[in-house]
């Protein structure tokens, strides 16, 4: 997640995940409604996110990155791409971002 108002650049992104700051027990929703407050942007490998809300309506932009797994190696390869979908999704957009082959 890219903090509210700030600029791109990894150095100006924050990465938390659900893990922390007591995410992980909340729901989509009450997840989301928190995250627009102060981010702008979600990363998520949550495919079925997009269809289980409406997320045109959260000041949120989206990227689905499509991995195998949560472990940092999965990501290794899209890194780049899901930094520059990160940069120009715009809120209510998503943006998918595969390291599968299709």
């Amino acid at each position: 997640m890219r903090q509210r108002g700030r600029p791109g650049g990894i150095s100006e992104t924050r990465c938390p995940d659900c893990g922390g700051d007591g995410w992980q027990s909340r729901k989509d929703r009450e997840l989301l409604l928190d995250a627009e407050r102060s981010f702008d942007v979600v990363v998520t490998i949550d495919r079925k996110i997009e269809l289980q809300q409406d997320l045109t309506q959260f000041r949120l932009g989206f990227v689905i990155a499509r991995v195998r797994s949560n472990l940092i190696a999965e990501f290794l390869p899209i890194f780049e791409r899901l930094r520059e979908a990160a940069e120009r999704v715009k809120p209510g957009e998503i943006i998918h971002v595969s390291a599968l082959s299709q």
